[in-house]
């Protein structure tokens, strides 16, 4: 396990995906369980968007969130 905290590696995996954005079930494999509320943490100071997957015309379970842009 990372020594970073989980609003530090999620903040990592929202760069690294850059406008693919990273899907919901990705972070508990990172060991960010509570995904939901680090994001909403990171939102005070980020514009992060979430979307919700539509697979062949059928909503998903699965939310994929993008870094729109850093706050200054």
């Amino acid at each position: 396990m990372s020594n970073l905290s989980q609003e530090e590696r999620v903040m990592k995996m929202l760069r690294k995906a850059g406008s693919r954005g990273v899907e919901n079930y990705q972070f508990p494999k990172h060991g960010i369980l509570r995904y939901s509320a680090r994001i909403g943490e990171l939102r005070k100071d980020y514009n992060i968007l979430a979307e919700r997957v539509n697979h062949h015309g059928r909503w998903t379970g699965v939310w994929k969130y993008i870094l729109i842009e850093e706050k200054s």
